[in-house]
């Protein structure tokens, strides 16, 4: 559950590698707090929290959980797939995608979510009460969904409701 090794090439890049599964939710969870100056950071099959501000160049996510309790910016933010939960702090990237097999949550069931990035593909599930998006280019792919209110499609649900979803052929072109 420690935290995982940096490795420094030539050029002084520093890439952060985490691969821990942990058994329980409290059992190896690696605290990001401490992490600073990394260009890469891969996330496999563990369980992460980001419990101070953090900024990184490339963030790249597969099979974690991962906590984001603080502010958390990335030049490149890629989700694979995974649990984020995320608190009231907006998520920041200039390049973000939400892989098929990711899903983003607020940490609180009447929380709120907020993503900005210049370039955004969601082909998971972005999923809060209130789901605040800032983007110059946003893409729904696949079976990508954004739930701002967990009351239904919007077109079947009527008013109030709040989701969006490509399941009607809309691609963001």
């Amino acid at each position: 559950g420690g935290p995982g090794t940096i490795f420094g090439d030539a050029a002084d890049d520093r890439t952060l590698v985490l691969a821990n599964w942990a058994a329980s939710p409290t059992d190896g969870v690696v605290n990001l707090a401490a992490v600073s100056g990394v260009h890469l950071a891969v996330l496999y099959a563990c369980r992460t929290q980001v419990t101070s501000s953090l900024r990184v160049g490339v963030l790249h996510a597969e099979s974690s959980l991962v906590s984001v309790q603080q502010p958390l910016e990335a030049d490149e933010l890629r989700i694979v797939g995974g649990n984020w939960t995320l608190s009231s702090h907006t998520l920041r990237a200039t390049t973000m995608s939400v892989g098929a097999g990711a899903a983003l949550h607020a940490q609180a069931d009447s929380g709120s979510l907020s993503l900005s990035a210049t370039s955004l593909v969601v082909a998971g599930l972005v999923s809060a009460r209130y789901v605040r998006i800032e983007a110059t280019d946003m893409r729904l792919t696949g079976d990508g969904t954004v739930d701002a209110d967990g009351l239904g499609d919007a077109q079947g649900a009527g008013t109030g409701a709040g989701w969006a979803s490509n399941s009607y052929g809309y691609h963001g072109d």
